[in-house]
């Protein structure tokens, strides 16, 4: 029975287990109940539901990839049927749930050459551990960045120290060459007075030695 404007459609109640005879939807409950996925809109969360639902179809189709992971084929044309939308809003809901741009509960694998692509339905179990993991990992890959970073600073401070010893040597050893002359000058000059006054007195002594016999011939 269509429904006009007209026309007021009246539903029944439930009664004992009559509403399990019915196929429904199931949205996870943690999608509405956890903080993690409070900014997540309602259109999301439904079109979760739905991906969900379609896994069933994809296991009886073996549609699994080389590492065994189940996937699913919801085209975007599926998405405004299913969610009675635009392309736009499609779009932006697909997005939102999108691993690179949203949540991270799908992950959509663009195959090329006119096939549709693929999407991974991610599982909306998680660890807060994990996160508080990767937090600490964070924290540690920081103190590390620092240690380094401390380390690398101490060599420089090294380096600074040695290349101002080499320099006070080098200064040091400059200073030392005209001291070093200088020694040098003043041993030959003590050398040759030294030759000098032994000259003289092997002259003086020859002398000597000359004068008794020349008394003799007198």
């Amino acid at each position: 029975m269509a429904k006009s404007e007209s026309t007021k459609i009246e539903f029944g109640y439930f009664h004992d287990y009559e509403s399990e005879q019915f196929a429904f939807y199931r949205i996870p409950k943690v999608l509405f109940t956890d903080e993690y996925f409070r900014n997540l809109s309602s259109d999301a969360k439904v079109l979760y539901g739905l991906m969900l639902d379609r896994m069933a179809l994809s296991i009886r189709n073996n549609w699994v990839d080389n590492e065994g992971k189940v996937y699913i084929i919801f085209t975007l044309e599926q998405v405004m049927e299913y969610m009675n939308c635009g392309k736009d809003k499609g779009v932006k809901i697909l997005a939102e749930l999108d691993t690179d741009k949203g949540i991270g509960l799908i992950e959509r694998v663009k195959r090329g050459l006119g096939k549709p692509t693929i999407i991974y339905v991610k599982s909306f179990v998680y660890r807060k551990e994990k996160v508080l993991d990767s937090a600490e990992n964070d924290n540690r890959s920081q103190e590390v960045g620092k240690a380094e970073v401390k380390s690398s600073e101490k060599p420089k401070s090294g380096s600074r120290k040695n290349r101002s010893l080499e320099f006070g040597k080098t200064e040091v050893q400059k200073s030392e060459k005209p001291t070093l002359i200088i020694l040098i000058i003043i041993i030959l000059i003590l050398v040759i007075l030294i030759l000098v006054i032994l000259t003289e007195v092997i002259l003086i002594l020859s002398i000597f030695q000359i004068l008794p016999n020349s008394s003799q011939w007198i």
